[in-house]
């Protein structure tokens, strides 16, 4: 996830399926979020990278797009930032 963030891709998490990570629902991912996790991992021996199918993200923007998704509605449940209505906008 740091080489990802690193490499400068925005990216957000949309789903979380395991309980000591709701709270990150639907933020962005970047070195504090990391860090959090990483802490995380030592307390729930989860995985930071949510391969354990613990969080679902979603890539607003890199640097190998042409364009960045905007999004302009959303649904916020419990477990899941179901993304309603977005757009692409020049960079």
């Amino acid at each position: 996830m740091r080489n990802v963030v690193d490499a400068g891709f925005e990216v957000m998490i949309v789903g979380v399926f395991a309980r000591p990570l709701t709270h990150l629902l639907g933020k962005k991912i970047n070195k504090h979020v990391i860090d959090e996790l990483s802490d995380l991992e030592r307390k729930h021996k989860i995985n930071p990278a949510g391969e354990g199918g613990e969080i679902e993200t979603f890539v607003l923007d890199g640097p190998i797009f042409k364009k960045r998704i905007v999004i302009t509605d959303v649904e916020i449940g419990k477990e899941v930032y179901s993304i309603k209505d977005a757009k692409l906008v020049e960079k």
